[in-house]
């Protein structure tokens, strides 16, 4: 916060007064912060509240609504960062301040330099969360540096969205479109790029708006009424490089709506009548057939931030149309910033029940205290200093460094802080961030496409040739498609940079498009990528979607892949057992690690605790999980969760309530799961139980005795004595005569109260046997593992996997003697086959699973126990068979987070459209 420089002996004496006075008045306010934040520090105490511990950064601070912000945070305990783009800005000396930042300018030609800039100050002040109160341009830049520092500081939560969704929303056609998919009213409209596409006035009752797509802050020049009866006015020059639109008229009272966000749900809400000086901002009640399409699209498009929609209702019909959105904070925050702890929204808190509302105003401006009852919209008597920033300190430095002369001048405006004078708006280079938002979805197609061998790409969409470029780099082999008639063809492709698009193949129904794909994909692994129409014919919404196809259904459709990042929860630790807790999370934290640098997945964690809490964070390690993280109930976890706007989840618990209870309870919440049910692992951890399942089906296993306590056995020896509902091989002892019994016994005994006395089957080869299931509906045995033991150790206990510490916990994995692919003649494999398939059917099992199998000497199979969980480790054995079966990691974990989500979309794509799902009575539908 340094004060301004002193100017040059060359300046004229005004300019010298001017400066000299801003320089002393701005010292002063910096001085007098530092004695008030010395004086008040004694006062404060230990920071508490639902941000306590966490930095928060927010951004622009010069105006009335960002002192809010941050005061607001302050009161829940957060640590907060501003910044600016000038050292005079009203937060820098408010005390609730603890750090104040000057940002670059915000030049479109430095946009990267900009995004380095501050993913280095969210490194350097340990940053936690982003929350903007943004100009549109910041909003834009904001965008692109959520989109490329997310995948390296995944532990940064942002209040904002990325930059396709500004984009989408700040565009006004494209926002209108927006609209009509959601459901939210919206006046007729159309894109205009020449001013023969502008529609007469006449066509509508009360004429048309015409509108600049981009967003400025000369209102006056960009939003243009044409009554009935006028003429085009002459300046509305709309091109393809400076777009307009041109709406329907309504007339009627203007008002807007702001919402506070967070993954979709909204915590916090406003509503104001619009006056065209933009410094009144008065609460009125948000009506209810505009709140709920609004929320509608809120959480269809699982928006983060602050949003304000602007909206007109029919004096005629009395319908409220929707006319714009603007995707940054609204100035109506001040009115409501009264609301006791109200920071708590930006934390996933719904706050809206204690809402409370003050009329506010600027002395600036003349229409508040001490001349009218308003409330001053920087004063605050506990942080007095914003206020004189905001009427004294900015206005004498916007006005020595701007000066009073320009022509056209009209007002500084304090609450927006800008100098407005009249003339064409700075141009924003849109066609910057529209590259750079098609680059982020490239990175995601790139990486969606490594195990691709065919694509169809349909012709219309956006930059067609750099979408074929990186299926090329992808070794993906492209193919265009259009759908319909041959007219108005590809009209962007002049550009040499696609002269070498492979011929396009005309379909002329979906139908047809799909028998194509799916000839494709029976002979390699093939995707569809449509554009708005294709997307639309094929049942699907208007956004580009990456499609893959799901061959045994009839008719023939696909799922849908989100060309975005998907979020991954991965739960894992134990409510039972500090052995499993630390397996769990050695296993998930391996998991993690393997596909952390692939910018489709942001990983979520969610860890149980000995003490049955839990811990939810974004990218963190294991040592903030278990020891640092803040502690949950399952309630407020599963709140959390849901927040979040998780895509997958994947399971990484070994304890038996890990195995059953967990992954059912998020089987009822509806999110996709990889691997069996919570119902298929109880079965499976229960040895006796699962073995006369599949022995009921022709599956050969040990003979084998069920024991409670005080049973006695009448199994001939030697015998394997086992716990039935333990894993990992503990409590497993193999007993040669009846002196050895008891032992044995009361060490299974230790694990439950039911217990296996099995049948010892000798030893010929031990080996792990996998099956996976095919996109078409088939089964795939997977390399098989062996393991080679000594002849005085012919099984494998827990010892032989994890080895552990003096206190009994685990310290790493143990050293393995085994063989993958192991050398299994055709005989062999047909009967492994026979025995995984009809094992897996036998217990419902789902995506894959894996079996422990004794053979004996004379080459038979039994099927001793089954293991349906894997945490896509590259340690893991499913991994490993994969990999020798030419699935290199993570290419397993890849195949089944795409299907697993793809099979929810299916399903919410079919009921959307009519179709029954495939199970039409029961009580549980298998999506």
């Amino acid at each position: 916060m340094a004060s301004p420089a002193i100017p040059p002996a060359n300046c004229n004496l005004v300019q010298i007064v001017l400066r000299l006075l801003d320089a002393f008045f701005w010292s002063l306010l910096v001085a007098l912060r530092g004695a008030l934040r010395m004086a008040t520090r004694p006062l404060a105490g230990v920071p508490h509240g639902v941000a306590a511990g966490k930095t928060v950064l927010v951004t622009t601070g010069r105006q009335a609504k960002t002192v809010h912000v941050i005061r607001a945070l302050k009161a829940v305990g957060a640590t907060v960062v501003v910044t600016d783009y000038d050292h005079v800005s009203a937060s820098a000396v408010s005390t609730a301040c603890d750090h104040f930042v000057v940002l670059p300018s915000l030049d479109v030609n430095a946009l990267d330099a900009w995004v380095d800039a501050f993913g280095k100050l969210l490194v350097e002040y340990a940053v936690d969360m982003v929350v903007p109160v943004s100009t549109i341009n910041e909003a834009l830049f904001l965008g692109v540096a959520k989109d490329r520092l997310s995948p390296k500081l995944p532990h940064v939560e942002w209040l904002c969205t990325g930059l396709d969704n500004v984009l989408r929303l700040d565009d006004r056609e494209r926002f209108s479109a927006t609209c009509r998919q959601y459901g939210v009213p919206a006046p007729a409209s159309g894109l205009v790029t020449r001013r023969e596409q502008v529609p007469h006035s006449a066509s509508q009752p009360h004429g048309i708006i015409v509108k600049r797509l981009e967003s400025s802050v000369n209102r006056d020049e960009e939003i243009v009424p044409v009554a009935p009866s006028d003429p085009l006015p002459d300046f509305v020059k709309p091109s393809p490089t400076d777009a307009w639109q041109w709406q329907q008229m309504i007339r009627g009272a203007e008002y807007s709506v702001w919402y506070v966000c967070v993954n979709g749900k909204v915590t916090f809400s406003a509503c104001y009548l619009s006056q065209p000086d933009l410094v009144h901002f008065d609460h009125v009640p948000t009506p209810a057939d505009v709140d709920k399409p609004l929320r509608d699209l809120i959480a269809g498009m699982h928006l983060s931030g602050q949003y304000a929609f602007d909206f007109i209702r029919d004096q005629d019909s009395g319908v409220p149309y929707v006319i714009e959105c603007n995707p940054r904070a609204s100035s109506i925050l001040e009115t409501v910033s009264c609301t006791p702890l109200w920071g708590e929204s930006f934390f996933g808190i719904d706050v809206s029940a204690r809402c409370r509302t003050q009329d506010v105003g600027f002395v600036f401006h003349g229409n508040c205290w001490p001349w009218t009852a308003r409330t001053e919209g920087y004063l605050c008597l506990s942080d007095p200093l914003p206020f004189f920033a905001a009427e004294i300190a900015w206005p004498l430095h916007a006005i020595q460094t701007s000066g009073m002369s320009e022509a056209g001048y009209r007002k500084i405006d304090v609450n927006i802080c800008k100098i407005i004078i009249d003339g064409p708006s700075a141009p924003r280079s849109i066609g910057t961030f529209e590259n750079a938002a098609q680059g982020a979805k490239l990175a995601v197609l790139d990486r969606a496409l490594q195990y691709v061998e065919t694509i169809y790409i349909d012709a219309a969409v956006p930059n067609v040739g750099a979408v074929v470029a990186v299926a090329r780099k992808a070794s993906c082999h492209p193919v265009l498609f259009q759908l319909g008639a041959q007219a108005g063809l590809l009209s962007g492709v002049s550009n040499s940079l696609y002269a070498d698009l492979p011929p396009i193949q005309f379909v002329a129904s979906p139908e047809e498009l799909s028998g194509l794909v799916a000839a494709s994909e029976a002979v390699a692994p093939t995707r569809l990528l449509t554009g708005d129409a294709a997307s639309v014919a094929l049942g699907f919404d208007s956004e580009l979607t990456l499609l893959a196809p799901r061959a045994r259904a009839t008719p023939y459709t696909y799922y849908r892949i989100p060309l975005r990042r998907l979020k991954v929860l991965h739960v894992m630790g134990s409510c039972t057992s500090k052995y499993y807790e630390t397996v769990s999370s050695y296993y998930g934290f391996d998991c993690i690690s393997s596909v952390t640098d692939d910018v489709r997945y942001e990983h979520v964690i969610g860890y149980v605790h000995l003490t049955g809490e839990w811990s939810v964070a974004v990218g963190k390690d294991e040592v903030y999980m278990r020891e640092k993280a803040p502690r949950l109930s399952l309630a407020q976890a599963l709140a959390a969760i849901e927040s979040l706007a998780i895509d997958l989840m994947i399971p990484h618990m070994f304890d038996y309530a890990g195995l059953t209870a967990y992954r059912s309870v998020f089987s009822m919440l509806d999110l996709p799961t990889i691997g069996c049910s919570g119902e298929a692992l109880a079965l499976s951890t229960n040895k006796a139980r699962t073995k006369a399942c599949a022995a009921m089906d022709g599956v050969q296993v040990p003979k084998s005795q069920l024991l409670r306590r005080g049973d006695t056995h009448s199994m001939p020896f030697p015998i394997v004595i086992k716990p039935t509902e333990e894993d990992n091989s503990m409590g497993v002892e193999v007993v040669h005569n009846e002196a050895q019994v008891a032992a044995a016994l009361e060490s299974a005994f230790q694990f439950g109260d039911e217990v296996m006395v099995e049948q010892y089957i000798p030893l010929g080869r031990e080996l792990r046997v996998a099956v996976i299931e095919t996109p078409d509906g088939g089964m795939e045995m997977l390399p098989v593992v062996e393991y080679f033991l000594p002849a005085e150790k012919p099984i494998r206990k827990s010892g032989d996997k994890i080895t552990t510490d003096s206190s009994g916990q685990p310290s790493g994995y143990a050293p393995v003697d085994r063989k993958v692919p192991a050398d299994i003649d055709p005989v062999l494999h047909d009967k492994l086959y026979k025995l995984a398939v009809v094992s897996h059917r036998a217990t419902d099992c789902a995506d894959y699973s894996i079996y422990d199998v004794r053979v004996d000497p004379d080459g038979e199979p039994y099927m001793l126990e089954s293991c349906l969980y894997c945490s896509f480790s590259f340690r893991s054995v499913l991994v490993l068979m994969a990999d020798a079966a030419g699935k290199k990691h993570p290419q397993l974990f890849v195949e089944f987070s795409e299907r697993s989500v793809g099979r929810k979309s299916a399903a919410i794509a079919a009921q959307a459209h009519g179709k029954k799902a495939p199970q039409e009575f029961g009580m549980k539908v298998r999506r």
